[in-house]
């Protein structure tokens, strides 16, 4: 899982497939909006300064059209925590 930053303004998520084989399929999303707020910063930081920083994405599978949708990008320990433990 990647980062790209790219100063482009996309109304909607474009969805390529990359890679596919019997076991995995890799898809490269754009235009996913990653917001990031002040009251977070020591949680950006902890991740960032990680042996190994991590994007948190979820997901749902779409039954209609047989695809992963993705939910939300998260970048946050904290918030990907909060998430986590309520569900």
């Amino acid at each position: 899982m990647g980062v790209i930053i790219v100063n482009r303004n996309a109304d909607e998520i474009e969805l390529t497939l990359i890679h596919d084989d019997d076991s995995v399929s890799q898809y490269l999303y754009v235009g996913f909006d990653i917001d990031l707020f002040k009251d977070g910063l020591e949680s950006y930081t902890a991740n960032f300064r990680a042996h190994k920083p991590s994007v948190f994405v979820l997901c749902e599978h779409d039954d209609e059209i047989d695809k992963i949708r993705l939910l939300v990008v998260i970048l946050s320990y904290d918030e990907i925590g909060f998430l986590c433990g309520s569900r």
